[in-house]
């Protein structure tokens, strides 16, 4: 069962994603180290802070790797 490692939503490969809805900051650090993603996959955490919006958390690399993929792809140009 997904939810035993610690993954909310199903059915969005490659994305592994917890879902928090709180009204402080959940230690992502720990909930990334107890989500328990297939080796490929974006781990991303969906937080939604009661009275102040709905964040989404990854880590640095996983986000350099969506970015690069999305120049490589002309998606998004790197110009500045």
């Amino acid at each position: 069962m997904m939810d035993d490692k610690k993954i909310d939503l199903v059915n969005t490969k490659p994305f592994a994603v917890q879902c928090k809805s709180l009204i402080n900051n959940p230690s992502y650090h720990k909930i990334f180290k107890e989500m328990e993603a297939d080796r490929d996959d974006y781990k991303v955490i969906y937080h939604k802070r009661k009275n102040d919006g709905e964040y989404v958390i990854i880590q640095k690399k996983d986000f350099h790797e969506l970015l690069e993929m999305l120049i490589q792809n002309n998606i998004i140009n790197r110009e500045t």
